[in-house]
């Protein structure tokens, strides 16, 4: 959904693979998101699971961006659920998505908010065996999966996952920054990862406007082999 993003990350991202989309608050991860889920048809469905924004404000976001979300979900393109922050259980809502998934087809999903899930987990050395099922269950069913995950630091912060070795289970990494350009604030996009393809090393500025989340300049076009060695 981002075509300046795609020759970045070997031409998009790979059918049944997963995305997280790692930065601090208003860096863009949900637009990225949102671009992604607005490639949805009622053919081959999408579903976005949000935690923070409700499916109104989700409207409100995509139009200022030229994404008609209410026509999509009118036409059952994309389907939207909404979980306000509060006690949720993490099994619960790995069931409820793949529920979901199994009943109508979905082929993209979006997990807006990944920190949810981990604050739902009452025993933390869980996070690590859960996510590593939940994302064999989604591949298994042919489902491309992208979450987003907010980060403490404001600017010009490291990446930084939940707990050692998430990197390993992840097909995708992206990185969503702020750096200070003599006293202004600008947005930074980095690719940490990619599995067995070729991505574009070089941290990016980037932009939010009408039309969505647009990288600065073309990508490379000579390029770095992505491997799984890569861990943060």
């Amino acid at each position: 959904g981002v075509p300046t993003l795609d020759p970045m990350i070997g031409g998009g991202y790979r059918e049944a693979s997963n995305t997280v989309v790692l930065g601090p608050t208003g860096t863009g991860k949900t637009t990225a998101a949102l671009q992604f889920v607005a490639s949805a048809t009622p053919r081959e469905p999408g579903l976005m699971l949000s935690f923070f924004e409700s499916p109104q404000r989700l409207m409100e976001k995509s139009a200022a961006i030229g994404i008609d979300l209410k026509a999509l979900v009118d036409s059952k393109a994309v389907e939207l659920i909404w979980r306000p922050q509060g006690e949720h259980m993490l099994d619960e809502l790995g069931h409820l998505l793949l529920d979901h998934a199994e009943a109508r087809g979905h082929r993209r999903m979006v997990i807006d908010g990944l920190n949810a899930f981990v604050s739902s987990a009452p025993f933390p050395e869980r996070i690590g065996r859960f996510f590593s099922c939940l994302f064999n269950e989604l591949c298994a069913r042919g489902v491309t999966a992208l979450c987003t995950l907010e980060t403490s630091a404001i600017v010009e912060g490291r990446p930084a996952l939940p707990y050692e070795g998430m990197s390993a289970l992840l097909d995708n990494l992206i990185f969503l920054r702020y750096h200070d350009h003599h006293g202004t604030l600008r947005r930074q996009l980095s690719i940490i990862k990619t599995r067995d393809a070729a991505f574009d090393p070089l941290a990016r500025e980037f932009t939010i406007t009408n039309r969505g989340l647009q990288v600065n300049g073309p990508a490379l076009s000579g390029s770095v082999r992505g491997t799984d060695s890569t861990v943060i």
